[in-house]
């Protein structure tokens, strides 16, 4: 994989329709905690401890230092990948997902 300011990128053999930049410091703010792992300009990949609902539209936001971002994703899928433990012993689910962007509909 080839770098790409600080972050890897999909190499030339990947199918993709778009290519994907992973990322590794754009934090998930709301509609859960979580991290961006990789995007594109058709949607992300996210990372969090909560399942999401297939299909939901949300309006996502997401922060990196100072900066802030809101847009409108639908949830593609979800799916439980690991988990990681947690102080006292319990261990918490991690999740991952797929979001499409999509436009935000305007009221009529």
């Amino acid at each position: 994989m080839r770098k790409l300011s600080g972050s890897k990128v999909d190499t030339p053999s990947d199918k993709r329709r778009y290519r994907r930049q992973w990322q590794n410091q754009v934090l998930l703010t709301s509609p859960v905690s979580g991290r961006i792992v990789d995007m594109n300009v058709a949607g992300m990949g996210i990372e969090t401890r909560e399942p999401l609902t297939l299909l939901a539209h949300e309006v996502f936001t997401c922060a990196s230092g100072p900066a802030r971002l809101e847009f409108v994703g639908e949830v593609r899928w979800c799916r439980f990948t690991d988990s990681i433990p947690l102080l006292g012993g319990d261990r918490s689910a991690v999740y991952r997902a797929g979001i499409a962007f999509v436009e935000r509909q305007q009221p009529e």
